[in-house]
C-alpha cells in the first residue's frame, strides 16, 4: 500500500523516507556528493573524494539522434566508478542496438535487451537495475548513435550549497537538519548551530531554484537575514484563564514588535496579578481587625485582670495568715 492507501508494488522507502533511505537515494542520484545520517539524527553532506561526470555527448544528427530529442539521465551514480571514453550506443537500420567501447569489461547490459526505439536503460554493474537512461521524445528510426564520456573529477573541483529562491523548500531542508540556524528538539535543548561559526557555511548569495546557478557577488541572502527582524508576519497571541481553555487571536507585526508586545503583555499581567494580591492582603487585614474588634480577646485587658486577681489572692492569703496567728495566740494564753 502507498501513502494514499492504494495497492502498489513500490517498497516503503519509495514514498516514506527515513534519514538513511534519503541519504542512500541521494548518493545514487547526486554526483560528487555524499550524504549520511549523523548520530544526532541529522543529515550530513560532504564532497566525494572523486566522482565521474557525463561529458562530451555526441549525436549522429539524423533520424531523431539529436540533442533536442534525446534525454540522458543517470539514476545511480554510485554504479559509475570508472572513466569512459567514447562510450558508443549505436542503432542499426534494422532497429538493433549495440555498444562499443564498453568500460565495464562485459558487465554492461541494455534494458530491455537490444534496446528500444523510445529509449532504453543501461545497467553498468550487472545487477539487472537501470543505472542510466537514454530516452527519446519521439521514437528514433534508421541508423544512428549516441556517444558519451565519463570523466573523473576530484572534490576540489566542486562546491555545494543549500539555498534557493523557492520558499516552499525551506521547511523541508530545515526539518532534515539542513540550512538551519538552530538545532535541538525543544526549548531546553535549542541552541545555535555551531556550523555558523565558520562563515563558509553561510550562503550570502541565492541559488536559482530552476537552474541551480549561484548568483556570484550577490549578497541578497545576507541582506534578507538582516531584514528578518523588520519583516511583518502573522502571529498568534494566547490568553490563559484558570478553569477555561486557552484562547488565541492573531496579530500582524514584525519580530521586534511581537517580542515587545509579548513582553509588555507579560509585564501588564504580572503587575495586575501583583496589584490584585496586594489588594487582597489589605482586605484580609482590614476584615481581621474588624472581626477582632467585635469578638477577639484583648491580651492587655486579660493581663490586667490576672494581675488584679493575683493581688486579691495575695491579700486574702495575708488575712488568713493573720487570723491564724491571732487564734494561735489566744489559745496559748493561760
Amino acid at each position: 500500500m502507498n501513502s494514499a492507501g492504494q495497492p502498489t508494488a513500490e517498497t516503503l522507502s519509495n514514498w516514506h523516507w527515513t534519514l538513511d533511505s534519503f541519504a542512500d537515494q541521494f548518493n545514487r542520484e547526486a554526483p560528487g556528493m555524499k550524504a549520511l545520517a549523523t548520530s544526532d539524527n541529522r543529515l550530513g553532506f560532504e564532497a566525494s573524494e572523486s566522482y565521474y561526470a557525463v561529458g562530451n555527448i555526441q549525436y549522429s544528427g539524423e533520424n531523431g539522434f539529436n540533442e533536442a530529442n534525446t534525454s540522458i539521465t543517470v539514476t545511480d551514480w554510485s554504479a559509475i566508478d570508472f572513466a569512459a571514453s567514447n562510450l558508443h550506443f549505436e542503432r542499426s537500420s534494422s532497429g538493433s542496438w549495440g555498444v562499443l567501447n564498453d568500460p565495464t569489461g562485459g558487465k554492461l547490459q541494455l534494458i530491455p535487451e537490444g534496446g528500444d526505439d523510445d529509449g532504453f536503460g543501461i545497467d553498468f554493474s550487472g545487477d539487472g537495475l537501470v543505472d542510466m537512461k537514454i530516452s527519446f521524445s519521439e521514437g528514433v528510426s534508421g541508423s544512428g548513435y549516441v556517444e558519451v564520456d565519463f570523466t573523473k573529477h576530484s572534490a576540489n573541483d566542486i562546491g555545494f550549497a543549500f539555498s534557493d529562491d523557492a520558499s516552499s523548500s525551506s521547511g523541508l531542508v530545515a526539518a532534515a537538519g539542513i540550512n538551519t540556524f538552530f538545532k535541538g528538539t525543544d526549548a531546553i535543548t535549542m541552541e545555535m548551530d555551531e556550523d555558523l561559526k565558520d562563515t563558509k557555511f553561510i550562503a550570502a548569495a541565492k541559488i536559482n531554484s530552476k537552474t541551480g546557478e549561484i548568483s556570484q557577488g550577490d549578497n541578497s541572502n545576507a541582506l534578507a537575514m538582516a531584514d528578518v527582524q523588520y519583516q511583518e508576519a502573522t502571529f498568534k497571541l494566547w490568553t490563559f484563564e484558570r478553569g477555561s481553555d486557552a484562547q488565541s487571536n492573531t496579530t500582524t507585526a514584525t519580530l521586534d514588535n511581537y517580542y515587545n508586545q509579548m513582553i509588555s503583555s507579560m509585564g501588564v499581567t504580572s503587575r495586575s496579578i501583583k496589584s490584585s494580591k496586594e489588594f487582597a492582603d489589605i482586605m484580609v487585614n482590614n476584615l481581621t481587625e474588624q472581626r477582632n474588634s467585635v469578638s477577639a480577646v484583648s491580651l492587655d485587658e486579660e493581663m490586667i485582670k490576672l494581675i488584679k486577681y493575683q493581688h486579691a489572692f495575695s491579700a486574702a492569703s495575708k488575712l488568713l495568715t493573720t487570723v491564724d496567728e491571732m487564734l494561735n495566740t489566744l489559745i496559748s494564753v493561760r
